[in-house]
């Protein structure tokens, strides 16, 4: 159940990497997940397999691509789109 490739924003392209928040009580989007399949975003898995996750935080299900600079987003309580994520994510020990 580990991601490989995920679908970003199109303002939060940056650089080479899709960076996920991994520290407990932390909620901010760092990166932000793409949302231009009707609020959903595409990952591929390390086991072959893809997903389309529809998102239903309010900071990122509706981000309009607005072709500026991106900074971190605030997650939105209750953060299931961003524990969903972080499930997901690699981490080091």
């Amino acid at each position: 159940m580990t991601w490989v490739f995920i679908d970003e924003h199109a303002d939060s392209l940056n650089d080479a990497m899709f960076r996920v928040i991994m520290q407990s009580g932390t909620y901010k989007w760092t990166d932000w997940p793409a949302n231009n399949h009707g609020s959903s975003g595409a990952l591929s898995f390390a086991d072959g397999h893809a997903e389309v996750h529809k998102w239903t935080d309010p900071a990122i299900k509706d981000l309009p691509v607005k072709h500026i600079s991106h900074s971190a987003l605030d997650a939105t309580a209750p953060y299931t789109d961003l524990q969903w994520l972080q499930e997901r994510t690699t981490a080091l020990p």
